[in-house]
């Protein structure tokens, strides 16, 4: 399976803190670090900011604190 890595996201830094929502439909679960995906996506949000994401179906449960 295709991996990445999270320092692979690379949004404007303009954007940094000013996302009001992250939605991520079936992505995550394709890079190698999970939890450092959705560290990531948090850097660009505002605070209160949400991230919504769906992992699809898998035979091992995620648990992450973000």
């Amino acid at each position: 399976m295709w991996r990445r890595r999270p320092e692979t996201i690379q949004p404007p830094e303009r954007f940094v803190g000013a996302i009001d929502a992250v939605v991520s439909l079936g992505v995550v679960e394709h890079f190698e670090d999970t939890a450092g995906c959705l560290r990531a996506c948090a850097r660009y949000l505002r605070p209160g900011g949400r991230i919504i994401t769906e992992v699809q179906r898998s035979q091992s449960q995620i648990n992450y604190t973000v």
